[in-house]
């Protein structure tokens, strides 16, 4: 028979939805725009037909979403989030748990691909994974014995708000300091333009490392500095088994992780120096859906 579940990943741009199987067969997935301006009513109806539609015969019984956040995750409600504008205070939980008439679950969407990956992919097997995504921001989700760390308000994990640095550079949206606005794709985007002019990219500042460019070396050694010095801090206090890193900064530049770990060393316990052990994800784009469906499994309910 299998257990099936429904994910939900509700992200600014799109919405998708999926049956899901035994925890990571995909059975149907439908996607639309989640066209934010529309309202959040417009696009929690349209999410409830998504539902009706990979799932007619109901076989899940309950429903998980991966939201973009800050959320309230006590009464699954969308806190104020830039990605979704004009949705803060709406009672998601409720309104797909009316919709649907099956039982809903919500976290943030960065949790809920660190939740996927640490059950089902490149943290499999290890009791504590930290999950960290580099991409236009920086995020992140911590596992402990199969569960996420989500602290007492529902803020736990959000890695991208360490303090790294002294940084007085102002910028729209991003912390000062923080592993996001200095590491993130945005903050790499914004070095590019002060040193190579309108028009580039962080694309621009790798491919000019890659041709020994001397500014694009210091602006990835600098970029490493600060990426090193978040995890150091992350494994003195969580002391995880293995850091999944992934996003699109990453993941076009995997050499990144080789590079890493003569950054951390010197900056960890000696006895930690020697298990730093940083890998790839491995369930690509549906992390977000698997991970979502896993909030409804009963395994983690469990």
């Amino acid at each position: 028979m299998g257990v099936y579940t429904i994910g939900i990943d509700l992200g600014g741009t799109n919405m998708r939805v999926a049956l899901i199987k035994d925890g990571t067969t995909i059975v149907r997935k439908e996607e639309q725009a989640t066209e934010t301006q529309k309202g959040a009513a417009d696009a929690i109806a349209r999410m409830i037909s998504m539902v009706d539609a990979v799932d007619p015969e109901r076989k899940a019984s309950a429903i998980g979403i991966g939201s973009a956040g800050p959320l309230d995750l006590d009464n699954g409600i969308i806190l104020k989030t830039p990605n979704l504008v004009g949705w803060e205070g709406t009672p998601i939980v409720e309104l797909m748990r009316q919709g649907t008439g099956r039982e809903v679950y919500l976290n943030n969407d960065a949790n809920v691909a660190g939740l996927a990956e640490a059950v089902f992919g490149g943290g499999k097997g290890c009791k504590s994974s930290v999950f960290i995504t580099v991409s236009t921001g920086v995020g992140g989700g911590i596992v402990v014995n199969g569960h996420l760390l989500e602290g007492a308000y529902g803020y736990g994990g959000e890695i991208g708000c360490m303090i790294v640095a002294d940084d007085d550079r102002k910028h729209d949206s991003l912390y000062a300091g923080t592993l996001e606005s200095l590491c993130s794709g945005s903050a790499l985007n914004l070095q590019a333009q002060k040193v190579y002019g309108p028009g580039t990219n962080a694309a621009y500042i790798f491919e000019q490392y890659a041709q020994n460019d001397m500014a694009a070396m210091g602006i990835i050694e600098l970029w490493l500095e600060h990426f090193s010095r978040g995890l150091a801090s992350v494994m003195q206090v969580i002391d995880p088994e293995v850091f999944v890193i992934g996003g699109s900064v990453v993941l076009h530049n995997p050499w990144l992780l080789e590079k890493l770990p003569e950054h951390i060393q010197p900056k960890v316990y000696e006895g930690l120096r020697d298990k730093i052990n940083l890998r790839l994800p491995e369930l690509g784009g549906d992390a977000g859906l698997i991970g979502a469906a896993y909030l409804a499994h009963p395994d983690y309910l469990n």
